[in-house]
């Protein structure tokens, strides 16, 4: 429905209450930590992502107390002249050789601990960037402090900088995609997404915005130059070894995919091909007379492989005869979810990558308060617009709640305190990743199947008197 002036102006008042569920789940979140850590001898870090003693390094000079960091530390421990064939990373070669700089500071400094706090310093700056939009005129201080710190406390956050994890450094670059999307200003907008590509090879899933805005030339000029990009980042490793660290490094990259097994629950693991083994596998539990089929069924690893190709194709098949009824905040965020779920192994901490759809949603919801809006001419009313058809229905607003719950806070609620065993390492995880990737694949139809068209979008009288009304439905039924 289209608001009235009055009501709009209500519903202005109410804008930073969109908070309201963040903070409160985060403050249940942190009280029951408390109790539970205590009570119960449960170490929240591993409740979080995993082990603290992780053993990648020696901690006297390497780590912070006996953690290790592993996703950053493991790079200090093996040549950088040829990586994938000394060790089996998967990592490509411009993420290589940015980890790469880090390992020289080590080197010279000969001080672990410099080289590992610079880089968890460039890693905070990125996952709290986006939050300096709100750092502008017109917003108190306490609104902005509570912005800051409520993004740094998501889990995400946390996993990335316990984990040290380079996907960190995507959060500010698809913040930007987004607000060039907005913009149209989409060969800015290919630029960006060639450097999340070289981060992280499953961010090339992003180029199909280009297809879905029409712009068939960006696009296959986003392929040849992503390509010519990553070869020529090879050409570091040795001009005479190119062909040899391409071909093993998409031998570790898909040798990746079983690095560990399915289904399973630690470490907690994102992708479809897991999520629809552990429902085969509760299944098999429910009806014994299926428990042969699908123990069979589960241990052919060729079984995944066709899994994630299959979900791959029905989410691109899907954007394509749905493309008229999305818009570009929606093709973005269902985008962003595949590449976490395609691979068959993906680990909680690529959550990150949905961070930016959270601030821009923050960013509409308390636009209304803002008296200089920040970047107003690419995030003002075509935004607020794009996220109210998002959150339109009850059922959107309740499975997007649902999705913020279980996806980006960290319960401190370990299956050991279901009865598994402590020497299963499973037993220190929190049960919540397991619903997490559940929830994202229901967002995903969520954002394809939910109502659309509110209104006309193109009226600029519509769209400067509209607001997060549907959003805040949810938390007071009464406001319709």
């Amino acid at each position: 429905m289209i608001l009235t002036r009055k009501e709009s102006e209500a519903q202005y008042k109410l804008g930073p209450s969109i908070l309201w569920l963040p903070l409160s789940a985060l403050a249940l979140a942190t009280f029951l930590g408390f109790f539970m850590s205590s009570y119960f001898g449960i170490r929240l870090s591993e409740t979080l992502v995993f082990l603290v003693e992780d053993g990648w390094c020696d901690t006297n000079y390497q780590g912070i107390g006996s953690h290790c960091f592993g996703d950053f530390s493991s790079f200090m421990t093996f040549g950088m002249k040829s990586p994938w064939i000394e060790s089996e990373t998967a990592y490509p070669p411009f993420s290589i050789l940015l980890m790469g700089l880090f390992k020289r500071v080590y080197e010279i400094t000969n001080q672990g601990n410099f080289s590992l706090l610079s880089y968890l310093s460039i890693l905070f700056v990125c996952l709290t960037l986006p939050a300096y939009m709100f750092i502008k005129k017109g917003i108190s201080k306490r609104l902005t402090i509570t912005i800051f710190s409520l993004f740094i406390l998501l889990a995400p956050s946390l996993m990335i900088i316990d984990r040290g994890n380079n996907i960190g450094f995507s959060v500010p670059l698809i913040f930007g995609a987004y607000v060039l999307a907005l913009q149209g200003k989409y060969r800015l907008f290919q630029i960006l997404i060639i450097f999340l590509t070289l981060l992280k090879p499953q961010f090339a899933l992003l180029g199909i915005y280009l297809l879905f805005t029409n712009q068939r030339k960006l696009f296959f000029s986003f392929l040849i130059n992503s390509t010519i990009a990553y070869l020529f980042f090879f050409l570091f490793f040795g001009p005479k070894l190119v062909f040899d660290n391409v071909k093993k490094w998409l031998q570790n990259l898909f040798g990746y995919q079983s690095y560990v097994d399915l289904p399973g629950v630690f470490p907690a693991n994102l992708s479809f091909a897991n999520l629809t083994a552990l429902g085969m596998t509760a299944i098999s539990k429910i009806v014994p007379t299926s428990q042969t089929i699908v123990e069979k069924i589960v241990s052919n690893s060729g079984f995944y492989t066709i899994l994630s190709l299959t979900f791959l194709v029905l989410i691109l098949v899907g954007i394509y005869f749905t493309r008229n009824s999305l818009n570009d905040v929606e093709v973005i965020t269902i985008l962003l979810i595949t590449l976490v779920m395609v691979p068959t192994v993906s680990f909680a901490y690529y959550l990150a990558v949905l961070l930016p759809f959270l601030y821009l949603l923050v960013y509409s919801a308390i636009s209304g308060e803002l008296k200089a809006a920040p970047i107003r001419k690419a995030l003002s009313a075509k935004l607020i617009a794009q996220f109210e058809q998002i959150l339109a229905t009850r059922y959107q607003r309740i499975l997007f709640n649902a999705l913020f719950v279980t996806c980006f806070i960290n319960w401190p609620i370990p299956w050991g305190l279901f009865g598994l065993s402590d020497s299963n390492l499973a037993s220190l995880l929190s049960i919540v990743w397991v619903m997490s990737s559940l929830f994202l694949f229901l967002f995903i139809l969520c954002l394809f199947f939910g109502n659309k068209r509110l209104g006309d979008y193109s009226d600029p009288v519509i769209l400067n008197s509209r607001s997060m009304s549907s959003f805040f439905n949810l938390i007071n039924p009464r406001i319709k």
